[in-house]
C-alpha cells in the first residue's frame, strides 16, 4: 500500500513539473514557506500537490474583480477575489430548501446570532443558529440541515423557551452551548444539533448574567471551559468539572458526556499588567468574582481556544491572547485596517502551519459591516463587506469539511452561504494576503 501511494505521489509530482515547470513548483514552495522533501514536493501528502498544480484564485484582501453579490431585496455583499455565495433566508419568510422546490413549515427565526456547524449521521452537516430575541417572539436555537454537497434540506428548532440567545460554543463531544445575554437571569444551555435530545441548562456559570460566548480546552486529562460576559464588569469565567462530572466526561457515549457541565468549580480571570500601557503581562484565576479587574476587558464577546492559546474579543477594539500554560497575555487593537467598529466573534482556522483569525464586525462610523481577518503576521484584511443591510454580521462558521463559510446579517434575519470558487478548502494556506486600510480596500503591495 505504501509503495502504491508513493508511486501515485510521484506521478502527480511529475505531472506538476510538466504542467508548471520545476522553477514554478520551487517558487510555490518558497511562496508558501513550506519545506520540500527529497523530490522537491512541498508539504506532506496529496492535498498540497493540489495547491501546487491547481489554480488558487481566493485572495483575501484583494478586490480587483469588484464582485458584488445581491439578494432579491437589492441588498449586496462585496466579496474578495475568488469568493462567491448565496443568501439562504429572508426576514419573516419560510426557509426555502435548495435541493428541491419546497420550504420549511416554520418561518425564519428573528435576529440570528452565533452559529456553528456539526457533522450529521447522513454524511451532511448541521448549521445551528441562535435567536437573540425574547422567548415570546422566538428566542432559542434553530438548526439548518445540509446534505453532503452543501444543499439546504431542512430547518427546525432545537431549543425553545429561552431568551436573547446571543453567543455560544461547541463542546468536545459535539453539542452546542447557547448563552443567554440577559442579566441578571441569563444562563448557558446545552443543545443537540440534530434535535434528537432536549436542551438542558448547564452550570458553566455560577450565577445568572449577561453571557455571550463559550469555548473549551481539552488538551489535558481534566478539560476546562470558558464563558465571556458582555458587561462592563463581567469577568471571564473558567469552569472546571469536579470528580462527579469527570465520570461523565470519561464515559465513551457522547450522550452521557452532557453531565460534564453539571457540576464543578468556577474561577475568574484577573489580569496582571506588566507594561506601561497594560498591553501585556501575566494573569491568574481567582475564586472571588468581584475581586477581578474585569473592566480591563469590558464587554467581552467572541472567544476561541487553539493550541493552548485563548483568544477573546472585547467590544472596545481589543483582541486578547492568553497563553494558558505560560499564564501570560498580550492585547492587540482591532482598530488597525478595516476595523473601526466593534468586533463580535472570532474563529481560528489553521492549516499548513499558518492560521487566520476571522472576525465578524459590527458596523463602524461608515457602516461597512462584514467579515475580516488577521493573519499570523498581525496584518488585517477584508473577506467581505455588506451594503444596505445596516446590520451586525455574526454567526460566522465553517462547514466540517471546510468547503463552506456561513455568516448571518442579524437584523434582516439573513443567513448567507459562501464558498471558494477555486474549490479549495478554507483551512488551506492563504496567499497574497496584504495589509490595507479602511480608506483603500485595494491590495497594498509591500
Amino acid at each position: 500500500m505504501m509503495m502504491i501511494m508513493t508511486m501515485n505521489l510521484l506521478l502527480l509530482f511529475y505531472t506538476c513539473l510538466f504542467t508548471l515547470g520545476l522553477g514554478q513548483v520551487e517558487d510555490s514552495c518558497r511562496d508558501e514557506q513550506e519545506a520540500c522533501d527529497e523530490v522537491n514536493v512541498c508539504c506532506q501528502g496529496l492535498d498540497c500537490l493540489d495547491h501546487i498544480c491547481g489554480n488558487i484564485t481566493y485572495h483575501p484582501g484583494s478586490f480587483a474583480e469588484n464582485k458584488i453579490l445581491t439578494d432579491k431585496n437589492g441588498r449586496s455583499i462585496r466579496v474578495c477575489d475568488g469568493l462567491t455565495g448565496r443568501p439562504l433566508t429572508y426576514f419573516g419568510e419560510r426557509v426555502q430548501f435548495t435541493d428541491r422546490p419546497a420550504s420549511s413549515r416554520r418561518r425564519m427565526h428573528l435576529t440570528p446570532d452565533a452559529g456553528a456547524t456539526f457533522p450529521s449521521a447522513s454524511g451532511g452537516f448541521y448549521y445551528v443558529s441562535n435567536s437573540e430575541m425574547l422567548a415570546a417572539l422566538g428566542g432559542g436555537v434553530y438548526t439548518f440541515e445540509f446534505d453532503a454537497t452543501g444543499e439546504l434540506i431542512d430547518y427546525f428548532p432545537i431549543l425553545r423557551g429561552t431568551r436573547v440567545n446571543c453567543g455560544g460554543g461547541k463542546t468536545p463531544w459535539g453539542t452546542w452551548v447557547s448563552c443567554e445575554e440577559v442579566a441578571p437571569i441569563g444562563h448557558c444551555w446545552q443543545t443537540d444539533p440534530s434535535g434528537l435530545y432536549r436542551g438542558q441548562r448547564t452550570h458553566v456559570t455560577a450565577t445568572g448574567g449577561n453571557y455571550e460566548s463559550f469555548a473549551y480546552d481539552d488538551r489535558y486529562e481534566v478539560p476546562t471551559f470558558y464563558t465571556t460576559e458582555d458587561r462592563d464588569f463581567g469577568p471571564l469565567v473558567r469552569f472546571t468539572p469536579d470528580e462527579e462530572a469527570m465520570e461523565c466526561y470519561r464515559d465513551p457515549s457522547p450522550r452521557r458526556k452532557w453531565c460534564t457541565l453539571n457540576s464543578g468549580t468556577h474561577d475568574y480571570l484577573r489580569l496582571i499588567p506588566e507594561s506601561e500601557d497594560e498591553s501585556s503581562g501575566s494573569f491568574e484565576w481567582i475564586r472571588e468574582k468581584y475581586q477581578t479587574n474585569a473592566t480591563m476587558y469590558a464587554g467581552s464577546e467572541g472567544i476561541d481556544v487553539h493550541n493552548g492559546m485563548l483568544y477573546f474579543v472585547a467590544a472596545y477594539e481589543k483582541l486578547f491572547a492568553l497563553d494558558l500554560d505560560a499564564m501570560t497575555y498580550v492585547v492587540d487593537s482591532t482598530k488597525s485596517g478595516a476595523f473601526d467598529g466593534r468586533p463580535d466573534q472570532v474563529k481560528r482556522i489553521a492549516g499548513g502551519g499558518k492560521g487566520i483569525l476571522y472576525f465578524c464586525e459590527e458596523g463602524g462610523a461608515g457602516g461597512g459591516e462584514g467579515v475580516f481577518g488577521r493573519d499570523e503576521t498581525n496584518q488585517f484584511f477584508t473577506i467581505l463587506e455588506t451594503s444596505g443591510f445596516n446590520s451586525e454580521t455574526t454567526g460566522l462558521a465553517f462547514s466540517p469539511d471546510k468547503k463552506f463559510m456561513f455568516v448571518a446579517l442579524q437584523w434582516q434575519s439573513s443567513i448567507w452561504q459562501f464558498w471558494r470558487e477555486d474549490g479549495f478548502l478554507f483551512d488551506g494556506d492563504f496567499i497574497d494576503i496584504h495589509h490595507h486600510s479602511k480608506q483603500d480596500l485595494k491590495v497594498i503591495r509591500t
